[in-house]
């Protein structure tokens, strides 16, 4: 059964920013986005590219290998020839952000 796991501190990733982390044998990225987090599978569904090495823009990430497009708010993709992101639900509890895997 999927449980919230610590995965980093808000001051971790900067509004606009977004990182990877490893925790519970997944590849995790964690996005700031106007100092809400949003965290989800950091493997493109297109390519399996690393998400975090890509450009965030709003609460759109680019893939830095084929340019697919997705919002990170959703996981819903930008073109249809791409599945969607693998979301987490995340919580954060004073200075910590946390995800449910």
């Amino acid at each position: 059964m999927p449980e919230f796991i610590h995965v980093t501190k808000k001051d971790g990733v900067h509004p606009g920013q977004v990182k990877n982390y490893y925790k519970e044998g997944k590849s995790i990225a964690v996005a700031n986005i106007g100092g809400s987090y949003y965290a989800f599978e950091d493997s493109c569904p297109h390519m399996s590219a690393r998400l975090s090495n890509g450009s965030l823009e709003g609460s759109i990430i680019t893939c830095p290998e084929h340019s697919s497009k997705f919002d990170v708010t959703t996981g819903k993709p930008l073109s249809i020839e791409n599945g969607p992101l693998v979301t987490y639900e995340v919580k954060v509890e004073g200075n910590d952000v946390l995800v449910k895997v």
